[in-house]
């Protein structure tokens, strides 16, 4: 009920599909029928609508459970970008926009303080980049907030 105040959600994911809470990773089909369904329940739970954007996945650092034989976990790069593929088809069927930020984040994936979470520049670049997109061609109204 909080979201249909909203005029635009953005949707990003982790890796966790990919990642070594379930044991095995995600195979992309399986990937793509779980996001067009999420996508639906989504846009069936909107009264008002607002427009969703749908971000891409980032890196994740390639740590001892990725780099061990036999892994443990499976969010490698190659990986990332086959569940990237999948965000983007499963985006276009949905008739939603998708916010490709890896020409940012790619060459900056490892420059975070816990080698996961952009909270640094490369965060803020990544964010302005994705405000861009979202307002890009709306007339924006900025309306202050009483309550701040």
């Amino acid at each position: 009920q909080q979201l249909d105040d909203c005029s635009n959600i953005i949707v990003g994911f982790g890796q966790w599909d990919a990642g070594f809470p379930n044991g095995y990773p995600t195979l992309p089909l399986d990937f793509e029928k779980e996001m067009l369904q999420l996508f639906r329940t989504l846009s069936s739970n909107l009264n008002s609508k607002p427009r969703v954007f749908l971000r891409s996945m980032h890196y994740h650092p390639i740590g001892f459970r990725i780099a061990q034989c036999l892994p443990e976990d499976w969010r490698t790069p190659f990986t990332v970008d086959a569940y990237n593929l999948v965000l983007k088809r499963a985006a276009q069927k949905m008739d939603l926009p998708f916010i490709d930020t890896n020409f940012i984040i790619s060459p900056m994936w490892d420059a975070t303080s816990d080698w996961c979470h952009f909270e640094n520049i490369v965060g803020e670049v990544e964010a302005t980049y994705i405000l861009s997109q979202v307002l890009d061609g709306q007339q924006q109204t900025i309306v202050p907030r009483s309550d701040l």
